[in-house]
Parts: structure tokens; sequence; C-alpha cells
């Protein structure tokens, strides 16, 4: 896939109705440390920090330092950038700060690269090797199609909102069976570039991250239609 291309948006940002899931806890996600825009990773206590490589993605992050002093982003896989806007995303309000085109690729201090456009393993059932907590948290179900639940504000607070994001497909759902035997429906991650991931327990308190399937983005609907 090609170098890493982000469009920031013009002001004002407009206000993002839709799908928005990421992991939780304060480390978890894309976030802002010294300036660059990157994600904890590595060991149990997220001390690794990595890095998005590409220029184009520092005027985003200039912006979002400058209006907001940072917080994280969520890369949607439909290319699509959201804000949670500090103070107010409990009652779910975000914005569409920008769009991205081309491979998400992490670096390390170490100058160890995950290419979430293409992860090394694409086997259903392999090891996941690079960081587990990027991407839209979504609901495999036993019939291979993906569902996100979120919430958005409405005049009493805030609204939950449940939509399929993908339909049936056979494939997946071995895949993901294949990811987490003995199991038909769980949580998974799409990350940026569609590939999409899981956490299986392989035995008490402890997990392993592992691969899935890929959803092409073209296979999402428009989601213009959240934008307001």
């Amino acid at each position: 896939m090609s170098e890493l291309i982000v469009q920031v948006a013009s002001k004002p940002f407009k206000r993002w109705l839709g799908p928005y899931s990421p992991a939780r806890g304060i480390r978890h996600g894309l976030r802002f440390h010294k300036g660059e825009l990157g994600v904890w990773s590595g060991d149990a206590t997220g001390s690794q920090f990595w890095s998005v490589r590409g220029t184009s993605v520092k005027r985003l992050s200039k912006v979002v330092i400058q209006t907001w002093g940072g917080g994280r982003l969520l890369f949607l896989p439909n290319g699509y950038i959201v804000k949670p806007l500090p103070g107010d995303d409990e009652r779910g309000k975000r914005v569409l700060v920008g769009t991205f085109t081309g491979a998400l690729v992490v670096e390390n201090d170490d100058g160890d690269e995950f290419d979430f456009s293409d992860p090394p393993d694409q086997r259903p059932g392999a090891r996941w090797d690079g960081p587990t907590t990027l991407g839209l948290e979504c609901v495999m179900e036993s019939d291979g199609s993906v569902r996100c639940h979120w919430y958005h504000p409405d005049e009493y607070g805030r609204a939950g909102v449940s939509a399929v994001l993908v339909g049936p497909s056979a494939p997946r759902a071995r895949s993901f069976r294949a990811a987490r035997p003995g199991e038909s429906s769980g949580r998974v991650h799409i990350t940026p570039n569609g590939h999409v991931m899981t956490n299986f327990q392989i035995r008490p308190k402890v997990w392993e991250a592992r691969y899935v399937c890929y959803i092409d983005p073209s296979e999402l609907d428009d989601w213009s239609h959240w934008i307001e």
C-alpha cells in the first residue's frame, strides 16, 4: 500500500455521530506523547511508544495540539479521522478532523516497524505481534457479520446506537473460529487499514492477540450520513 497521506479537515470541524468505539484505557489507541502521534505498546505496562511514520501526519498533529493540547484520535477503517472532544467524550461529542489514505506504519525507538496495511502473518489464528489497541472495537457475530455499538448526544444526554458495518460472511465466521477455538462470536478490532485482530484467552488471566481476517474498506457502506 502507498505511503500514509493525511488531509486535515477545514474548521469549524463537523460533528461525527457515526461508529466510534476505541479500546478503553488511558494509554490505549492513538495518542500524543511529546508532540508525536503514536501508540503505547510492547509490554504489560505499555511503556514503549510507537510513533506514526509519515510527514503528512505532522500538520494534523500540529492542528490537534494547538486546538486541544493533544488527546486521542481514532483512524477509522473507511479513512476518516475522528477526535473526541475533551470533557465531552462521555456524552459522545466528537468531530471529524481529517481523512487518510495509504498505510499506517508505526515505529519505536529501536527502529522496529509495524505496518497495519500488511501485518506479517495473515493466517486466521496467527499471533498478532503489533500494537493491540488500535482500531474500531466491534463484535463479530456467529454468521461473520460485524456489529458496532456506540453512543452520541441527544436532548436527554446521550443515546446508544448499534449498526451492522458488514453483513454475514461464512469465510469471516470460519476465520474468527480459527482465531478463537470454541467460540463463535466475540470482540474484535478493525484496525485502520482493515485488518482484524482479536484477543483470545489461552489460560486464566493470560490473553494472546491473534489475527482474524481482512475487511476491505470498499465493503463498508458510505458513512458520510453520520457527519453533521
